[in-house]
């Protein structure tokens, strides 16, 4: 009786030497070995005021005439230094398009608090709404 065994090794091979021309050259990062180093943890600014959807809201009779007791949306919400919203956009619609415009426009409104940064950085976060007409 017969046993083959396979091996499979992993390797690299050349017919030639490659030169080593020097000039490749990965500076190191070296920090003084008496610098402060400090965790930074992500965070969302806080919303600075109520979340209101007042043009979403004069849908609401229409909306319930239509029978539609529930309505989520899901956006990606985008702060600038400032703590005015730069960037409202509708990842997942409600499917209503009436309601999605207006929730758009709304959220767009919405203001933040102010953040140390930049005037080019800003903070950006998923949002998921759900409104109730």
């Amino acid at each position: 009786m017969r046993i083959w065994v396979l091996l499979l090794v992993p390797a690299c091979a050349t017919t030639h030497i490659i030169p080593d021309t020097g000039d490749v050259h990965t500076p190191a990062l070296r920090l003084p070995a008496d610098a402060a180093t400090e965790v930074i943890e992500p965070s969302f600014p806080a919303h600075a005021g109520e979340a209101r959807l007042p043009s979403a809201d004069l849908l609401r009779v229409a909306l319930r005439g239509e029978g539609i007791e529930r309505a989520t949306a899901r956006l990606r919400v985008c702060i600038a230094p400032g703590g005015n919203v730069i960037e409202a956009t509708l990842a997942e619609p409600t499917g209503h398009a009436q309601l999605d415009a207006a929730i758009a426009r709304d959220v767009a409104g919405w203001t933040y608090e102010p953040y140390a940064a930049p005037a080019s950085v800003r903070v950006c976060t998923p949002v998921s709404l759900i409104y109730r007409p």
